[in-house]
């Protein structure tokens, strides 16, 4: 056998090839050993490849699941590198009641996209997952929460809530919106520990020049939440009563209702106050047409969960 008839040592590099060329010259018989060689490796190589190759039939695994055009369902842990904002440990009372983890976070097979999770502390697997979120959230706002407002060791706690749009929704039979309590003094330490904030920072801060808001620390906290849900494309509008007199100023606040001007003028933007329907108790809320949202008007038992379009109502009747 010559090596013409070796068509495999034509695809070799220039330098193997001589090699094997000069091998052959010098003794012919190597001729059908490095034949035999190569069929050999060839055919154990494909062995292998068959082996580890999936199945021609068998789909690709995805971690993620599209639940509706702006929800998905996440199948697997969420990585701390992957991680933009997380605040842990917070109680939810919608649509979950129990302590889970609300995270905004990326994900590559979401591209640059940005992802609001809420999710098991436990397990770090999402419960329920958004995304495009400019679109997916049609309302988030920062409320007080009645009975709290006019306690000094709960004013810094609120209400922090999601209404999903239509798109975002999987399951047309179930609208409640997402509503968490915040503790703000729980979110400074969270955030003192991650190395956000330094420890002094609360002793930097000015003196509040109105008494009945929140600690100054705390609206330089959410000022810094609102800047985090921007970047991910929600717009957060904070009722919060300020430390500042010149915003968010409190018009009425007492355990069955709560008013706030956002400009501290004589415009109410957000009514907070106690209602009922038959013999249950609820509360019902009013916010005024912003920058990013029209006017609403939100009812439910202890947390608010429908919600309306001002535009949408047809009349107002008293009793």
């Amino acid at each position: 056998m010559s090596v013409t008839k070796l068509g495999w040592v034509d695809s070799l590099p220039q330098e193997l090839k001589s090699n094997i060329i000069t091998l052959i010259k010098q003794d012919t018989s190597n001729v059908s050993v490095l034949d035999s060689l190569y069929t050999y490796l060839t055919e154990e190589f494909e062995n292998k490849k068959r082996k580890i190759s999936p199945k021609a039939d068998s789909e690709p695994t995805s971690s993620i699941k599209m639940l509706s055009d702006y929800s998905i369902q996440v199948n697997r842990k969420i990585l701390e590198e992957e991680t933009i904002f997380e605040l842990p440990q917070i109680s939810f009372q919608s649509p979950l009641r129990k302590k889970m983890n609300l995270l905004l976070h990326l994900l590559p097979e979401n591209g640059a996209n940005p992802i609001l999770s809420i999710v098991n502390p436990t397990t770090s697997e999402p419960e329920l997952s958004y995304i495009q979120l400019d679109k997916a959230i049609k309302l988030c706002v920062l409320l007080p929460i009645l009975g709290m407002s006019t306690v000094e060791s709960k004013k810094n706690i609120g209400s922090l809530c999601f209404w999903l749009s239509d798109e975002a929704i999987p399951d047309p039979t179930k609208t409640d919106p997402i509503v968490c309590q915040i503790n703000l003094d729980l979110v400074k330490k969270h955030l003192v520990k991650t190395g956000k904030i330094p420890a002094t920072a609360e002793s930097q801060m000015l003196e509040p020049t109105q008494l009945e808001g929140i600690k100054p620390i705390n609206e330089a906290i959410i000022q810094f939440l609102t800047r985090q849900f921007k970047l991910c494309g929600i717009n957060l509008i904070n009722y919060l009563p300020s430390c500042d007199i010149n915003r968010n100023k409190l018009r009425m606040s007492k355990d069955t209702g709560v008013v706030i001007s956002h400009r501290a003028n004589n415009v109410n933007d957000m009514l907070l106050i106690e209602a009922y329907k038959g013999s249950k108790d609820g509360s019902l809320i009013m916010v005024n047409q912003n920058e990013f949202n029209p006017s609403y008007i939100g009812f439910g038992f202890k947390k608010p969960i429908m919600l309306f379009s001002l535009n949408d109502v047809v009349s107002f009747s008293f009793s």
